[in-house]
């Protein structure tokens, strides 16, 4: 009977899972996604065309063959299911089916996590698959009593480590705490004698490591090693950095990763710490390799740090079912550890009346007037946040996507802070622990609803996604539109397929220099979907000004337009 209730419950979880996915799956390419489904057409081709390692590419190329380049975020899809299937496994394992259920659960519903399994890339998808893989492996090579089930474990192991850093270098973080996490476990055996023994082994599976990149670049003709290290390099250094463009990446990290893992996670008892130390290892890691080594201020940071959901997914649920479930943490699924829906609802009436109250408080947010400043000066931004100004709406946008959406302020401010002074509660009033971890969850699933809400339909804020498909349509049966110009390349593959796409700009000062050139040597079609929204006193707005309004479309807070500037005035820095 309880596993007939584990198989069940799991089910839901799955069925919840594609059902936050899978409108999403024919979203239009954005940016840098459009680089890697050229990728793996040209990778077909047997053509250099990237200086990630090979797995990406072959990746890709499969992707490519398989599902052609209208289903590309098949790819990802696909792979973050299978690393739904290999957490629970991995969780079940070591912490038992409750806490694996709760991990499952807590990462299907975070929109970090729904992102992710969207982007077409390797990020969010592909790196999370092959460090559960890793995991398990590493964590079976521990319990392995016996030297055969010690080698095939270690294979597995050097295999993950193998095939993920195969897919990106920056892998090389999870093979990191691995080996800290190994030499912590085994402090009180230090010995000259082990270290040896154990640095020998990993710098023969470093060369072994070398040598497989070296054959593939001698034999593959879609790969460059030179290529690949060169590229490495290149974010290597300290100056130049643009330390707030690091701050607002993570920012948008932490924001995705919501107060549900985040909040949730401050629940954890120290007895816990040994269990999950490599989880939070990883972590540390993670903030030394993208913050402090190498400058990804020019990249799309939170993106790269995707990867970790699947630390805090694990820490959080951890954290959950230590809390729910005092006295079963080891135990399988039971009656006794999940009642019948009535009887929870006879126990805890007053909680669940202040976390519905909650979570009712924080949706009817975004009914309240709000107003959308343009995407410059972010100095406005910072000011109404300083002021205490909430009411208004902060757009979430990536270079691999999304291709844009808006979220309240007044709505991400209240439910973080409510969310960590319930978690800072925790610390004075153990004994609250239940209620406290409850209003958080209430909270962060709020908090993750109108993210995923908003990101998939859009229907408090606004659709990009509807405006572009609207836009494109009215743009093809146009026959006096011979080209456009497209803002932030949004809708750049439907305007290529039509063979209406030119070129794409973007609104940012410091391209002001460039643009103006372009604005003023095509004197043709715009189409400007506003989000993040254009400064009112551009050179933009300013040139825009001067040309005709042939199409206008509004979803919520964001219009859609096609601008006719055949006749329009020169643009004036």
């Amino acid at each position: 009977m309880a596993r007939k209730k584990e198989i069940i419950i799991f089910a839901v979880i799955l069925s919840l899972f594609l059902l936050t996915r899978l409108p999403g799956i024919h979203f239009s390419y954005f940016q840098d996604e459009r680089k890697y489904i050229g990728i793996g057409q040209r990778t077909l081709e047997g053509i250099v065309n990237t200086a990630h390692p090979p797995l990406t590419e072959i990746i890709m190329a499969g992707t490519s063959k398989i599902f052609g380049s209208d289903n590309f975020r098949a790819m990802p899809l696909i792979f973050s299911t299978a690393g739904l299937f290999l957490l629970y496994f991995f969780v079940r394992r070591n912490f038992g089916v409750k806490t694996a259920l709760w991990s499952s659960f807590l990462f299907t519903v975070s929109f970090y996590s729904v992102l992710a399994s969207l982007t077409v890339d390797v990020d969010g998808g592909v790196m999370p698959f092959f460090f559960l893989l890793t995991l398990i492996s590493y964590f079976e090579w521990r319990r392995a009593e016996n030297k055969r089930s010690k080698i095939y474990w270690g294979t597995a192991v050097a295999v993950a480590i193998l095939l993920g850093f195969l897919v990106k270098l920056s892998f090389i973080i999870v093979a990191g705490a691995l080996i800290i996490e190994f030499l912590w476990s085994k402090k009180n055996l230090l010995s000259k004698k082990f270290l040896l023994k154990w640095g020998v082994l990993s710098l023969g599976f470093l060369g072994f490591l070398g040598a497989v990149l070296v054959g593939i670049n001698h034999f593959s003709s879609f790969f460059d090693l030179s290529r690949t290290i060169s590229h490495a390099t290149d974010y290597f250094h300290i100056e130049g950095r643009s330390y707030l463009q690091i701050l607002i990446q993570v920012s948008k990290a932490i924001f995705y990763a919501s107060p549900l893992l985040i909040a949730t996670s401050l629940f954890i008892s120290r007895k816990r710490f040994k269990d999950l130390r490599i989880f939070y290892i990883f972590l540390v890691l993670s903030f030394i390799f993208y913050i402090i080594l190498f400058d990804f201020s020019r990249a799309a940071l939170d993106k790269y740090l995707a990867l970790i959901i699947v630390p805090l997914s694990i820490i959080a649920g951890v954290a959950v079912a230590d809390i729910l479930y005092p006295n079963s943490l080891s135990e399988a699924l039971s009656e006794k550890a999940h009642p019948n829906i009535k009887q929870f609802l006879r126990q805890n009436t007053k909680l669940i009346f202040w976390a519905s109250y909650t979570v009712a408080g924080l949706i009817f947010l975004q009914f309240l007037p709000h107003v959308a400043p343009p995407q410059y000066p972010k100095e406005e931004w910072l000011g109404r946040i300083l002021s205490l100004k909430w009411n208004f709406l902060f757009p979430f946008t990536g270079g691999s996507g999304p291709l844009g959406f808006y979220i309240s302020w007044l709505f991400i401010g209240i439910a973080w802070v409510l969310a960590l002074l319930f978690a800072v509660l925790y610390f004075w009033k153990k004994k609250l622990g239940k209620n406290l971890i409850v209003l958080v969850l209430a909270v962060g699933l709020a908090y993750n609803f109108i993210f995923i809400e908003e990101f998939l339909v859009g229907n408090f804020n606004g659709n990009p996604y509807m405006l572009l498909k609207d836009s494109v349509e009215f743009i093809k049966n146009d026959n006096n539109i011979k080209s456009v110009i497209t803002y932030r390349d949004i809708a750049g593959k439907e305007l290529s397929d039509i063979g209406k796409f030119e070129y794409r700009i973007y609104a940012i000062p410091k391209f002001e220099d460039v643009h103006v050139n372009t604005l003023n040597n095509f004197k043709g079609h715009y189409l400007v979907i506003n989000i993040p929204k254009i400064e009112e006193n551009s050179l933009y707005t300013r040139y825009f000004d001067t040309c005709e309004i042939i199409y206008e479309k509004w979803s919520g807070k964001i219009p859609a337009r096609v601008y006719d500037c055949r006749e329009a005035e020169d643009a004036i820095p």
